[in-house]
């Protein structure tokens, strides 16, 4: 397991993705420029939906990578602290958060350009 992360093709094999796929998704996250006017809604739809397709990759290595690791447990204090919980949490749990945290953010972002 720790070899195949330290791999950096890893990404791509896990998720089907290949490097120019990636490649153009971080192209086209960083070619949407909000504040051009000129840029038509049928446009911009179409980029988010390819920016949309772009982000199922990552979902899916994600998907994978929180399956490699053991499952968190439902955590109550007896106070007001409520949740789930990793047992020994390390640095592939800090990852596997953040990397949610990101594609939430991506696709959260998404629907708000879409909703004006």
């Amino acid at each position: 397991m720790e070899e195949t992360l330290r791999d950096p093709t890893y990404f791509a094999r896990v998720s089907g993705a290949r490097r120019a796929d990636l490649t153009e998704w971080f192209r086209l996250g960083h070619a949407i420029k909000f504040e051009d006017d000129s840029m038509q809604k049928p446009e911009l739809n179409a980029r988010l939906a390819t920016l949309s397709k772009r982000l199922d990759p990552l979902e899916r290595f994600l998907e994978v990578f929180a399956q490699s690791l053991p499952v968190p447990f439902f955590y109550h204090s007896g106070f007001q602290h409520v949740g789930f919980r990793y047992g020994k949490p390390d640095l592939r749990h800090f990852c596997l958060l953040k990397g949610i945290r990101a594609v939430s953010a991506l696709n959260a972002s998404i629907v708000l350009v879409r909703a004006g």
